[in-house]
Order: structure tokens, then C-alpha cells, then sequence
């Protein structure tokens, strides 16, 4: 049986020497050649690819971005007209309470009392500007009575007082807001609330007038006063009385 030959290594061969015919051959050996061994081929190598960064993009601005600016401008518009006409109302409002400020001193009733051109008026003198006519009828002094009475050297001092109504409309009056006492010294007195008198609070029609007493607690060593009378309380009207008790 033949056998298979060696893979690994190649058979030895041998060649007749050349030799003078008759003798005897003589066998050379050769050395074996080294094993082949296929070619390893090295690893493919990547290529890194340079890096470049996206292109920059801007932010897209938002599409209610117009409708806020808008908005916004809308409201600022509105808050100045609205201040516009605030503004307008309180000049014309300081004029017409400045006038009749002036015309409360300047302007003179049909009545013998009256004194046109004084700014401080007295008992019995009436002052008026286009709304009001008011006059200080008299004032006096009380004890009280048996319900309502005073400490030690406290007295009750009564102002009685005349107010006209000289506009076209209905007009307000009230013993509080309209009137305001104080002495020499600058001390403000409030109303006191008695049984004497009646004080002059209600509605006045247009030419009507109304007449009341106003009473306060006073000192009994205070003797000069001033009373002030303010219109509603709020019109700007304003005009002085001055007495001594």
C-alpha cells in the first residue's frame, strides 16, 4: 500500500551522481526546507475622517412675539390716555374750586350785612361765592342741662348759622363735614351731640336755605374762636368767621 506523502515536509530526493559507469551511487541528503506558511496580511486600519461641526443655526424666534410687542404697546397707549384724561379732570376741578374760592370772598349778597370785599368775616356778616351763602346768625354759651352736662371748666359754646343754596342743582350739607372750629391757639374742636338746637344736616334745593346750631365743648378760659365753613366738604369752598366770647 502506498502511503501518502508528507505535508509537512518534502521527501528527500536523491540523483545519481555522475559517476563513471560501474560504481556504485552514492546518496546526498539535502536538509529539509523550512515550513510556508501563508502570508498574514495586517489588519485593516480605519481612516479617521476630520470632525466638522454642524453650521450654526439661530434661535427661531417665537411667532407670538409680534402679538406680545403689540399687546404691550396697546396697554402702555391706553394707560397714557387714561392718565391723560385724569390729569385733564383734577386742572379743571383745581380751577373751579380755586374760583370759587375767590368768588366765596369777593362776591357780595343782597343782604345789609354783607361785605364784598373781606376775606374774614364777623357775626352777622354773611360771605358767599356761586354755590353757598352762609351767615354766622350769632353764638353763646350753655351750661348744658339735667341729661347733658359738663366737667370743671367746660362749657358749651353754640354757633347758630344761616346756609343758602345759590346753584341750580340740589346741594348737600352736613354739621360735620361743612363746619370746623378752633381757637386761637390752633386747637380744632369736633361737634359735640346735645339736645340743644337742632344742627343743620339735610339737602338743600336750589334757592332754598337752612338754618341750625352747631354746638362744641370748650375751654372756659378760651374766648376767641374761628369758624370755618366748607361748602360740602369736598367742593372747595371755603370761608372764615371770627368771635370772641
Amino acid at each position: 500500500m502506498q502511503q501518502p506523502p508528507n505535508q509537512d515536509y518534502p521527501q528527500q530526493q536523491w540523483q545519481q551522481p555522475n559517476t563513471a559507469w560501474g560504481s556504485t551511487p552514492q546518496w546526498q541528503q539535502y536538509e529539509p526546507l523550512p515550513p510556508q506558511y501563508p502570508q498574514q496580511m495586517p489588519p485593516p486600519q480605519w481612516q479617521q475622517q476630520p470632525y466638522y461641526p454642524p453650521p450654526y443655526q439661530p434661535p427661531e424666534k417665537p411667532h407670538n412675539a409680534f402679538k406680545l410687542g403689540l399687546g404691550i404697546g396697546c396697554g402702555v397707549m391706553a394707560a397714557f390716555a387714561i392718565g391723560l384724561v385724569v390729569l385733564a379732570f383734577l386742572i379743571s376741578a383745581g380751577r373751579q374750586n380755586s374760583t370759587a374760592q375767590q368768588q366765596f370772598a369777593t362776591q357780595p349778597v343782597s343782604q345789609p350785612t354783607t361785605v364784598p370785599t373781606q376775606t374774614i368775616f364777623k357775626v352777622g356778616e354773611t360771605g358767599s361765592n356761586t354755590v353757598w351763602s352762609m351767615t354766622l346768625n350769632s353764638v353763646k354759651t350753655s351750661a348744658g342741662d339735667q341729661i347733658f352736662t359738663l366737667g370743671a371748666g367746660m362749657t358749651y359754646l353754640v354757633v347758630d348759622v344761616t346756609v343758602s343754596n345759590l346753584s341750580s342743582t340740589s346741594q348737600d350739607i352736613s354739621s360735620m363735614l361743612s363746619f370746623r372750629l378752633q381757637d386761637s391757639t390752633g386747637q380744632a374742636y369736633n361737634e359735640a351731640f346735645t339736645d340743644i338746637g337742632k344742627a343743620p344736616n339735610g339737602t338743600i334745593q336750589p334757592g332754598s336755605k337752612l338754618r341750625g346750631q352747631i354746638v362744641y365743648a370748650v375751654p372756659k378760659t378760651m374766648h376767641d374762636f374761628t369758624l370755618q365753613f366748607q361748602g360740602n366738604g369736598i367742593d372747595g369752598s371755603s370761608g372764615t368767621w371770627t368771635f370772641t366770647i
